[in-house]
């Protein structure tokens, strides 16, 4: 956990679903409160939004190992943290979700280099 596999020359990529519970615990406290409908007008996300954003930051399990146990990571140089992504795959899915959702979406990993935004968690700059 994760897999990757590739089928007639299109890569499957998947997990069981551990990163995406752990992401709507961080930003939702009560994590039953994750939208299992992405065309609902409520304001938590989707389990397909948080599968997505996986994918825009270009890293499958960004809470691991903070909130999300698994063993250390061998240093940089030997191949780092190994849920880095370096491509994307065709298809991505996390198992154990409260439904069966899909999406078509289609974008490009941000390139090393491209300036990347940051919001603000705090309303203090910590500069007087």
């Amino acid at each position: 956990n994760p897999y990757e596999a590739c089928l007639d020359s299109k890569v499957i990529l998947g997990h069981a679903g551990q990163p995406v519970a752990d992401i709507a615990r961080q930003i939702l406290p009560d994590s039953t409160a994750v939208n299992s409908d992405s065309s609902s007008s409520s304001s938590a996300p989707s389990c397909l939004d948080i599968l997505e954003d996986t994918l825009r930051w270009g890293h499958l399990c960004p809470t691991a190992p903070d909130t999300l146990p698994c063993h250390p990571f061998p240093p940089l140089q030997l191949g780092g943290d190994p849920f880095v992504l370096h491509s994307l795959p065709d298809v991505i899915f996390a198992a154990n979700q409260p439904i069966f959702a899909t999406r078509l979406k289609r974008f490009q990993l941000q390139q090393q280099g491209e300036p990347m935004e940051v919001d603000s968690h705090s309303s203090s700059s910590g500069s007087s």
